[in-house]
């Protein structure tokens, strides 16, 4: 059997595999016990507005000939590489505006939805609409570490959090891509269906006010000291991309505690 054929038959697999293997190792290590890497490994993939995108826009990859695809993961790659290293200046400007970053968190839901109805579509339209929805959901996972790099720029954490990205696009696209027979059409019309309901729901959830008039506040969610890392990524029960980030310059001490620098 030709290398070629090897890789191409258990490339995605193998793929999947170590990942899975290296996201179980962090996940079920004690918290304080994570480091840097190991947080940004946990956190990209419970970004679930963000990282379910990703899936999906592996699955449409998956869905196309050899050649658009390609073209499509080539886009995905210069868009997620291109906002890491150059989107400070746009996560600044996010950052100094006034409602910006609300509606910036909205990406993630826009980009479920637009990849639900891509693996909705016939292969005539998801070939025209897949290099869209790659460079969208590459950007806004870019950006978003850019925005939310509770660090303040540890490249460990950017660079983690960029082949994590990675990872969930090219395993449902090399896994998929062997795949292509009418049973997988039709789990990846069932996959995009959620898809849409998801972005749809959690845009519903990021815009719709949390209590109605008259009625008090929720109570907040206090976290027990003994677990300092969960505590930074949730504010009152409120996860940290729900909140307005402060200038760089302006910026309190990191919220990753020294124990997992």
């Amino acid at each position: 059997m030709a290398p070629t054929h090897v890789l191409a038959r258990w490339g995605g697999p193998a793929l999947a595999a170590i990942g899975a293997a290296v996201y179980l190792w962090y996940a079920l290590r004690p918290l304080p016990a994570l480091g840097i890497v190991g947080f940004a490994v946990v956190t990209g993939v419970h970004a679930f507005d963000l990282s379910l995108p990703l899936v999906g826009a592996g699955l449409i990859l998956a869905r196309l000939d050899v050649k658009p695809a390609m073209v499509s993961y080539a886009l995905f790659v210069v868009a997620l590489t291109s906002s890491v290293m150059a989107g400070g200046p746009f996560a600044q400007w996010l950052t100094t505006t006034p409602g910006a970053v609300e509606r910036f968190v909205l990406v993630g839901p826009a980009g479920s939805v637009l990849v639900g109805v891509a693996l909705l579509l016939p292969d005539a339209f998801r070939r025209w609409l897949a290099p869209l929805a790659t460079i969208l959901t590459g950007a806004a996972f870019g950006i978003a570490i850019r925005l939310f790099d509770p660090t303040v720029g540890d490249r460990r954490y950017a660079l983690t959090l960029a082949l994590v990205a990675l990872w969930l696009v090219t395993v449902p696209f090399l896994i998929g891509h062997r795949h292509r027979r009418q049973w997988f059409a039709i789990a990846t019309r069932i996959v995009g269906s959620w898809l849409i309901a998801i972005g749809i729901l959690l845009a519903a959830l990021l815009v719709l006010p949390r209590n109605n008039p008259g009625e008090p506040p929720s109570p907040a969610l206090h976290l027990p000291q003994a677990k300092p890392a969960l505590a930074a990524l949730f504010d009152g029960g409120t996860r940290v991309l729900s909140t307005a980030p402060r200038r760089r310059n302006s910026l309190p001490p990191s919220p990753i505690p020294e124990v997992l620098k």
